[in-house]
């Protein structure tokens, strides 16, 4: 996520300050540490980690400040907007990304990708395709092979080499993933597969899919932000 700001910063000659989100530090200062081994001049990029209230607040509002590009979520994105005035602003705000399946689709390509991509990072990447459209001809098959797709992947420590996918980034999201979950069979949903937290160590939820869903819901409307996906027949 750094990268998509920093590189076409760097790319159009400009200096630069990033404040990473609290909870994901480490991966930006280590970026700047590199691009600094790689010659990039001092100055040029600079990371300033804390709380968004307070440093991301300044920063936004900050007179040097000529552009803001931020990518979270939209109620962070609409305080920003109106604290930054008059600056060229870039928001990229939170939304559950739709994927569609038509009858004439591979379902063997399309689940195997769509299962990959919805799943990695355990559902923390804003762009993934988290409602997933299928068209009735074609919809019992794909669902059959993308569940056993999505069985497939093993949840471990991010630090081991055979993971395919970690935990939740804290207790918090976890809890609002599970959360989101409760109130997708409140609504009447249909759970597939998963909606459990994992017995173990760490913030692990289970691979989660939902059916029968529509788009009132709030598993269809709202960012959940992980390991939970929408298979929608069409």
């Amino acid at each position: 996520m750094s990268a998509f700001k920093i590189a076409p910063m760097l790319a159009a000659g400009c200096t630069g300050v990033i404040k990473p989100a609290e909870m994901t530090s480490l991966g930006t200062i280590r970026m700047a540490e590199i691009l600094y081994e790689a010659g990039v001049p001092p100055g040029v990029l600079n990371v300033v980690p804390g709380r968004g209230h307070i440093a991301g607040h300044h920063l936004v509002t900050h007179s040097d400040v000529h552009k803001v590009a931020f990518t979270g979520s939209t109620e962070v994105g609409l305080e920003i907007l109106k604290a930054v005035g008059n600056k060229k602003t870039v928001l990229e705000m939170g939304g559950n990304c739709p994927a569609i399946v038509t009858e004439h689709a591979d379902i063997a390509t399309a689940s195997s990708i769509l299962s990959a991509f919805g799943f990695a990072n355990s559902g923390q990447i804003c762009m993934q395709p988290r409602r997933l459209y299928v068209h009735e001809k074609v919809f019992d098959q794909f669902l059959e092979q993308y569940s056993a797709k999505v069985d497939a992947l093993v949840p471990d420590d991010s630090l081991v080499e055979t993971a395919m996918r970690g935990p939740q980034v804290s207790e918090k999201e976890m809890n609002k993933v599970l959360g989101y979950i409760e109130q997708g069979k409140k609504d009447g949903a249909t759970l597939v597969k998963g909606g459990n937290r994992i017995d173990r160590k760490g913030y692990f939820i289970e691979q989660t899919i939902f059916t029968d869903v529509t788009d009132e819901m709030s598993i269809s409307k709202d960012e959940i932000f992980g390991p939970v996906t929408c298979v929608i027949k069409i």
